[in-house]
């Protein structure tokens, strides 16, 4: 079946965008040496990125058991992927200094992730896929105290 352009640009931008929010919220708990929370958000950050490989590649999603390795026989992937993803989830580390490494074999997965998915969709970048900061997320709205009724 044919694959939707519109679908796919969606599930992209989507999907590289949550795997670069998932880099950004893991930082802390790594610097602070709290492995489980900073492996979850890499586990989280990976399928994203196969999510949106996936859709680069114009495949339908269908069951995340394989998804790693299935990544290894697209035409627009990083070159070794599933290793690296594997790697990177086999072991993230219990310490600061460990998680920090992962940390950053993270982001380069992540940059080759975006640079293959750029490539494939003839993007010379992908909009609004910079590296993310948290306080571009931040609702800039005065916060209600929970006291306070909705208006």
């Amino acid at each position: 079946s044919t694959y939707p352009p519109k679908l796919k640009r969606t599930l992209v931008e989507k999907y590289l965008w949550e795997a670069g929010f998932s880099l950004e919220i893991a930082r802390k708990p790594a610097a602070r040496g709290e492995a489980s929370y900073a492996s979850g958000c890499l586990f989280r950050g990976v399928a994203c990125m196969v999510q949106a490989l996936f859709a680069a590649n114009e495949r339908w999603f269908l069951n995340e058991k394989g998804s790693v390795g299935a990544v290894d026989s697209f035409a627009a992937k990083p070159e070794g992927f599933s290793e690296a993803a594997s790697r990177l989830l086999g072991c993230p580390g219990q310490d600061a200094g460990a998680l920090a490494g992962s940390i950053s074999r993270y982001e380069e997965l992540l940059a080759e992730v975006r640079e293959s998915c750029a490539r494939e969709m003839q993007y010379r970048e992908l909009p609004g896929l910079q590296r993310l900061q948290l306080r571009d997320l931040q609702d800039q709205r005065p916060r209600r105290r929970p006291d306070q009724p909705h208006p």
